[in-house]
């Protein structure tokens, strides 16, 4: 979503083509008749969860001031970090949320599937506001609600809740501090 207007980016443009977006060379125009997405109304991001997310997507901004607002507002060691290192822990903690969202790395969200996402995405600023305290307290809420589920219950380790904590892709303080705070 865009945290200037607070609209989802068109992702379906009027030919049928949903936007891939592997690249960020023209996210204004349709990966197959180059309309311009632009001038297509969005929808816009429900207004409770733009503080949080302003804070969680802020963590990529290119615009070194919204960068440094959203790094304040983190604990230490995490701001000390990159921004993109604490938005890689954001994306691990995904799945641990009051309304978990499991990303797949190299997948977009569909289009049904993006207020799920921002969503999840809203309340990680919460964990990363209170960090490292919040990843216990965390964990034991999913294991909860998990277990009272009949479908998916049953305690499957670290790996249910934080999955890819192995992955050569997770950069190693990511994981090192996730270790230290459990």
């Amino acid at each position: 979503c865009c945290t200037e207007t607070w609209q989802y980016l068109v992702d379906t443009c009027e030919c049928g083509t949903v936007q891939k977006w592997r690249g960020t060379f023209r996210l204004d125009r349709c990966n197959r008749c180059n309309r311009r997405l632009d001038l297509l109304e969005g929808t816009p991001v429900e207004k409770e969860l733009r503080e949080d997310l302003s804070l969680v997507l802020g963590l990529i901004d290119p615009d070194d001031e919204t960068n440094k607002t959203a790094m304040s507002q983190l604990p230490t060691p995490l701001s000390d970090w990159n921004g993109g290192l604490a938005f890689e822990l954001a994306l691990l903690l995904l799945k641990i949320v009051p309304d978990p969202y499991h990303l797949k790395r190299g997948y977009q969200p569909t289009v049904t599937d993006r207020k799920a996402y921002t969503k999840a995405l809203s309340q990680v600023a919460n964990l990363l506001r209170d960090w490292p305290h919040s990843l216990p307290r965390a964990i034991e809420q999913a294991v909860v609600r998990r277990s009272s589920n009949k479908s998916t219950s049953g305690y499957t380790g670290i790996s249910g809740y934080l999955p890819n904590l192995e992955s050569e892709l997770v950069p190693d303080n990511v994981k090192t501090e996730i270790f230290s705070a459990l």
